[in-house]
């Protein structure tokens, strides 16, 4: 599922996004904005279900 993920690096998804895109818990990400460049760390990772069960 991960390499599917790497590939689904579409232009239209939000910088943040795309920069987690392949990242697991405990990787920094780096994300250049206008105002310098920003890193978050990934401190959880959790998967949701989407709509109601």
């Amino acid at each position: 599922m991960t390499s599917l993920l790497k590939m689904d690096a579409s232009p239209s998804r939000p910088p943040l996004a795309r920069a987690l895109i392949g990242r697991e818990k405990g990787d920094t990400v780096s994300l250049r904005t206008v105002k310098g460049t920003r890193e978050y760390q990934i401190v959880d990772v959790q998967f949701l279900p989407v709509g109601g069960a």
